[in-house]
């Protein structure tokens, strides 16, 4: 589990943002085994907690790249997101599952993501199964010894646009 040296950032909230990606690596460092995922989380649903929960069984820390509002209007449209990135990195938050959630600033090309997995240094990245795996991250498991690992099914009946178009 995370080292006491974490324990501030914990007390504090586990809320973080591009400057405090060395709080990550600190945990990294004191030999924690790091999850990643990422996603828009936008209306939190059933598939949602239970992608967490598996992907958080994978290590000892789990963190969560939390997308950009910007990021999420190009990629769902103009009337996403629902909830903003603050508003949904605190529901993250009370779920108790994630111990870090890095809000996003808007990551324009594949290459910018590159960069910042690289920075953080998982060991394992979590996904669901089905979802594309970048050529970037074959790469980097490759080379590093770390792993993709599905940790679940997609859940069809689960999404936020289902949700909302249900209203």
């Amino acid at each position: 589990m995370l080292q006491a040296s974490c324990f501030l950032i914990h007390s504090m909230g586990k809320i973080l943002y591009n400057q405090d990606i060395h709080l990550i690596q600190k945990a990294k460092k004191s030999g924690d085994k790091l999850v990643l995922v990422g996603g828009c989380f936008d209306v939190l649903h059933p598939a949602h907690i239970e992608f967490l929960k598996k992907a958080r069984k994978e290590g000892d820390a789990l963190i969560v790249l939390l997308e950009s509002d910007e990021k999420i209007r190009e990629l769902k449209g103009k009337t996403r997101p629902i909830n903003s990135q603050n508003d949904r990195a605190a529901a993250l938050s009370k779920l108790n599952l994630a111990d870090y959630i890095l809000n996003l600033t808007y990551l324009k090309t594949n290459h910018d993501y590159e960069i910042l997995v690289k920075k953080i240094e998982p060991d394992i990245i979590a996904i669901t199964r089905g979802n594309r795996v970048y050529d970037w991250e074959r790469e980097y498991v490759e080379k590093t010894g770390k792993r993709i690992v599905e940790v679940m099914d997609r859940k069809e009946d689960y999404s936020t646009t289902k949700i909302i178009n249900i209203r």
